[in-house]
């Protein structure tokens, strides 16, 4: 079974990235993590109350990884923060490594340099960038291709219909 695991990097609630990463994972087990209830200093501190090992531990027992991007991720998020540990981590056991990575990122102006930015974090900690989630339409996409044996309602009608 595929274990997923959703990243949520808004420092702030956001129902839109929520919505999406909910629709994509829709009837499958998740662990949600948002970065807005857990600490994460942008500089590796002596501080015990850094959770960003433990983050890291739960990133590594999952196949996927969802990212939720908020709208606006260079003011409102704690994106940029947890982006600069990664690399403190893939230096000596990357646990990013073979992880499907889906980016939950609402269409309200999200600017290409941040599928950029996340298109080389994929190449450089051996992800793979499997989609791009900005609707419902393309977490249904994604969904589909992620569990292929996802039944949505319509196949259950027809499927107790026609046996």
């Amino acid at each position: 079974m595929q274990r997923t695991l959703f990243l949520d990097t808004s420092q702030e609630q956001n129902q839109a990235v929520q919505q999406l990463a909910k629709r994509v994972v829709a009837g499958q087990p998740q662990q949600n993590i948002s970065l807005a209830q857990h600490l994460v200093f942008s500089a590796p501190r002596e501080a015990d109350e850094d959770e960003f090992l433990g983050i890291c531990e739960s990133i590594r027992d999952s196949n996927i990884l969802l990212v939720g991007v908020p709208p606006k991720w260079q003011t409102k998020s704690a994106m940029a923060s947890f982006i600069k540990r990664m690399a403190e981590v893939a230096e000596w056991d990357n646990p990013f490594s073979r992880k499907q990575l889906i980016l939950i990122m609402p269409a309200i102006e999200q600017p290409v340099s941040v599928i950029e930015l996340w298109s080389k974090l994929a190449v450089n900690f051996d992800m793979d960038l499997v989609g791009i989630v900005t609707d419902f339409n393309t977490a249904d996409q994604i969904r589909q291709a992620l569990f292929p044996s996802t039944k949505t309602p319509l196949n259950v009608v027809y499927q107790l219909k026609h046996h």
